[in-house]
């Protein structure tokens, strides 16, 4: 015997939360941009990549 597995769907979260709210300013952008740099988180865009594509390889 064989069970059928349900799947639910997963509920998606907006992953950028800014693009869905309407008031969303450039003052509220680099709030943003200074709490990714308390907190060390870099951009995943490497400038290196763009000299130098073969470094990363």
């Amino acid at each position: 015997m064989t069970k059928e597995i349900e799947k639910k769907p997963k509920q998606k979260t907006p992953k950028f939360k800014d693009s869905y709210d309407e008031e969303f300013s450039w003052e509220d952008e680099m709030e943003i941009q200074t709490r990714r740099r308390k907190l060390g988180k870099k951009s995943q865009w490497k400038e290196n990549t763009k000299e130098n594509p073969k470094e990363q390889w």
